[in-house]
């Protein structure tokens, strides 16, 4: 059933329920004629009827549950006394298996949406104590938000009165993963492609902290639509303690168990990257993996294909396939793929043809898997260069937008001289630096065979060496020549190679008149983007000032000085000054769409770097409209540029949040992370950051300790990324503040709020942090009942606030908030109440995903307007509270939490 129709159904049900209650007190006679009268759906009013006219009869629901419901007391009675007996809304029809784990029923459910069928399990080890109630609903809750086509969704779940728990899920019908590859005679590439749904849905899990520790054969099915779907996620973490606690150990198949499972170690996610590896194994070779004597690896997967039609298999196998295959099988943890979009990246670009990390190849290696991916010689060839010249990317631009300039000139009468010689120079200047390129490979080492290729390192050295030679060309080509190697430098963070050049290229090119200047404004422009990567804004603006001077003057304007102005608009955004930023990208992206030669890939990035500035700015709405298009547009050209396709899914992830649309901003976040986990198999600040934007939503949800756990994750990849130890690193603090508060955990709040001040205190640019950190540390010491530490950590946060004339609204009023909590513990509640009325003033800076703020306010002023007897005043404020939680129950995300952290 779609999605739609689906809506529909509960509608129909709803109304049908509306009809009946209406009508159960009429007479029996009057009903029919009330009903046709209606005003409903025919659908409402025929499920109505059916209602009616079961109304009084007893039925199944009114037989009382048997007093034994464990699997093993089943047995022992004659049949089965269980079917035709209800567990919740479940009546159970037949029994489709028993194990030593759970015993199966298939299930009919009895409320709406009626007759909806499901796999109902009553698992055999009870969970009678508190504690193990506590636990089963805690795990089943996580299951229950599991949501993916691949996983078998959990419906819900109970716990019988003698204490078994049962839970109730999708029943699948399909075949088994392994008979179903048999079956369709599959070949290599289609079963690695069947076993990437099987990751991308235990991915799916793992991002909600849920380990599988049971996947196998029998618990993949395949339906009839060639999808696979994974059963029993999370069975094995749902008996875990019981089992223990009865000797048993928990439930999983030793032949597809990792060994720290086997050895009762730590289960991580890598040990299901060890299972899927498994799987594939068996799906390949018919049979899990064989284990030598002793601690060593697997016997290699290759060698076991040993019949005679698995030439394709084996040689896949002693290939690429077999390196993936063998690291994500290593008996060490840490030697495996981190994760399993790691190991779903790597089977991908297998499939692809691309090189994998697991192979961790050289130069040459690369070279052969794109040459297998490009078969013409002239393409490769084309494309290798421009892979190994990345700032010369402009050149065919430049060239072909001289041909075209130089073409129209020839029809032009007035203006016709000056645009010929303008094209020609520029098409000569692209020339120049397409030979000046392609005269690098002559630069191999005296030792290097005449055949083989320069590596990457020898070109950029023998570039660097050309372009201080004179003889090489004009200083404004050298220079434009020493620029893009130190684009090269700067991209790899090697500052200390990419500065010296650049200074050189700057000298270069200030004394080429001939130049225009546009070999001068490149210069100095990457000069100021690799300082603004070191935190140098007065370099970054003293750069950009001369750039700006020295760009041609012309209309339309030329792209490097547009880039000038799109650097300008993002140095405006260090600074704090969105709405300046805003502005200023208007006019540039205004001027780039009067420029029909500019590549859509430069009109593409202007808008995103629009839709950046707005969301800083809080303006969100605006921004949505920007990000649809901008999503839009990059997604027909998904795989080609993947990474600008995943930033634009997670920033516009980042303003749903704002906006209150949860659940599609969940959906984007995960998205970007599996986008992100292709790109990369190594740290970085792009999945660190979606990492700490997602904790913020699952705060606003009410999911603390995931938010936590993401915020863990960002943080530790953020450190990684730069290099930096996560000890002393000052965000390792500051992004577990807001789920702390929102949790109420006011001991953990001061303790890191304590550390993240001190860390952040010690770099610059960091005020509206600092203030938003001092005011959750006042907040957390004065409701710790410390108030006098409270107010002198509040006056520091003014203080700042006072100097930073570019706040944000929302850092005022949560200062003002932390002084109510302050003077509440002082025992000044009227002073309280009016630094709360003062807070109040800014609840039109909230967009609607932060109105839990409000909210919080708002229950809190309530609370001390009783404390004072003044009931009337107390509901008016709760009746508000209520009112914003109804508005922002929005059907796009999860409810917001009924009641915020409080005392």
């Amino acid at each position: 059933m779609s999605e739609r129709e689906t809506r529909a159904d509960a509608e129909h049900w709803q109304a049908a329920l509306r009809l009946y209650e209406a009508l159960l007190d009429l007479p029996a006679e009057a009903r029919a004629e009330a009903l046709s009268r209606a005003d409903a759906a025919p659908e409402a009013r025929e499920r109505a009827a059916r209602m009616l006219a079961q109304d009084g009869r007893p039925g199944l629901l009114d037989r009382p549950l048997p007093r034994q419901l464990l699997p093993g007391a089943v047995a022992a009675e004659q049949g089965d006394a269980l079917i035709g007996r209800r567990l919740g809304r479940w009546l159970l029809l037949d029994r489709l298996g028993q194990g030593g784990m759970a015993t199966v029923y298939r299930a009919r459910s009895l409320q709406p949406p009626l007759d909806q069928i499901a796999a109902l399990k009553l698992l055999s080890l009870a969970a009678a104590t508190p504690a193990g109630r506590v636990r089963f609903e805690r795990e089943i809750d996580i299951l229950v938000r599991l949501r993916h086509p691949g996983i078998a969704p959990v419906f819900d779940a109970g716990i019988a009165a003698d204490g078994t728990p049962w839970f109730a899920m999708a029943l699948v019908e399909g075949v088994s993963i392994d008979a179903w590859c048999q079956e369709q005679g599959l070949d290599v590439d289609r079963r690695v492609a069947l076993l990437l749904q099987v990751c991308d849905a235990v991915e799916h899990a793992h991002r909600h902290l849920v380990i599988h520790r049971d996947i196998k054969p029998g618990n993949v099915l395949v339906d009839r639509d060639g999808r696979a779907v994974l059963l029993d996620f999370g069975i094995s973490r749902l008996l875990d303690d019981a089992a223990t606690r009865s000797g048993e150990g928990y439930a999983f198949t030793p032949r597809f168990a990792a060994p720290e499972q086997l050895s009762g170690g730590d289960i991580s996610t890598a040990s299901d990257v060890f299972s899927l590896a498994c799987l594939l194994h068996a799906l390949l070779l018919g049979a899990p993996p064989q284990w030598p004597d002793g601690d060593g690896e697997c016997r290699d997967p290759a060698a076991l294909a040993r019949r005679d039609s698995d030439h394709a298999l084996r040689r896949a196998l002693r290939g690429d396939l077999g390196h993936v295959l063998r690291r994500a099988l290593a008996r060490d943890p840490a030697r495996r793929y981190p994760t399993v979009a790691a190991f779903a990246a790597d089977l991908r670009a297998w499939r692809e043809g691309h090189p994998v990390a697991a192979r961790r190849g050289g130069a040459g290696y690369r070279l052969r898997r794109f040459v297998a991916r490009h078969r013409a010689a002239s393409a490769s060839l084309a494309l290798l260069l421009l892979s190994l010249a990345a700032g010369m990317a402009g050149i065919a631009w430049q060239a072909e937008r001289a041909r075209s300039e130089a073409a129209k000139a020839r029809a032009a009468q007035a203006e016709a001289q000056a645009a010929r010689d303008q094209a020609q120079r520029q098409l000569a200047r692209a020339e120049a630096l397409n030979d000046f390129l392609l005269g690098l490979f002559d630069a191999s080492s005296p030792e290097r065979p005449r055949d083989a290729l320069p590596t990457t390192a020898e070109l950029l050295d023998s570039g660097a060496r050309r372009a201080r030679d004179p003889d090489s060309g004009p200083p404004g080509l050298r220079a434009r020549m020493l620029t893009a190697i130190a684009r090269v430098h700067g991209l790899r963070a090697q500052y200390d190679r990419a500065d010296p050049l650049l200074a050189e290229a700057v000298t270069l090119a200030r004394s080429d008149p001939g130049d225009e200047g546009e070999a001068l404004v490149e210069a100095l422009l990457l000069q100021a983007r690799l300082a603004s990567a070191r935190g140098d804004q007065a370099t970054v603006a003293r750069n950009l000032a001369e750039a700006e001077r020295s760009a041609p003057r012309r209309e339309p304007p030329s792209p490097v000085l547009l880039d000038v102005r799109t650097e300008r608009a993002m140095l405006l955004l260090q600074q704090h000054r969105p709405l300046e930023a805003a502005r200023l990208l208007e006019r540039v992206l205004a001027d780039a769409q009067r420029m029909p030669a500019l590549p859509p890939a430069r009109v593409d990035r202007l808008r995103g770097d629009l839709a950046l500035a707005y969301l800083s700015a809080r303006q969100h709405a605006r921004v949505l409209p920007l990000y649809e298009e901008l999503l839009a547009a990059r997604a027909a050209n998904r795989e080609r540029d993947l990474l600008r396709y995943a930033i634009a899914l997670a920033n516009s992830a980042q303003n749903l949040v704002s906006l209150g649309h949860f659940a599609e901003a969940e959906r984007r976040f995960g998205d970007a992370l599996r986008a992100y986990d292709r790109l990369f198999d190594s740290p970085n600040s792009y999945r660190a950051a979606a990492q700490v934007a997602q904790s913020a939503l699952w705060t606003r949800q009410g999911r603390y300790d995931e938010a936590l756990a993401a915020a863990d994750a960002g943080i530790a990849e953020w450190a990684r990324s730069q290099g930096r130890p996560l000890q002393g690193f000052a965000y390792a603090h500051y992004f577990r503040l807001e789920p702390l508060a929102a949790a109420g955990r006011w001991q953990a709040l001061e303790r890191e709020a304590r550390a993240a001040r001190a860390g952040l205190a010690a770099e610059d640019g960091n005020h509206d942090r600092l203030i938003r950190t001092e005011m959750l540390l006042a907040q957390a010491l004065c409701r710790r009942g410390d108030a006098a530490a409270g107010r002198e950590v509040l006056a520091s946060a003014r203080t700042r606030l006072r100097g930073t004339p570019q706040h944000d609204p929302t850092l005022r009023a949560g200062v003002d908030e932390a002084e109510a909590y302050c003077q509440a513990a002082a025992g000044r509640l009227d002073a309280a109440i009016a630094a709360l009325d003062a807070a109040g003033r800014e609840d039109g800076a909230y967009p609607p995903g932060d109105a839990a703020d409000l909210v919080r306010r708002d229950r809190q002023r309530a609370r001390w307007l009783r404390q004072q007897g003044d009931a009337a005043a107390a509901d008016r404020f709760d009746a508000r509270a209520d009112a914003r939680l109804r508005a922002l129950a929005l059907p796009a995300g999860r409810p917001w939490p009924a009641t915020a952290a409080t005392d």
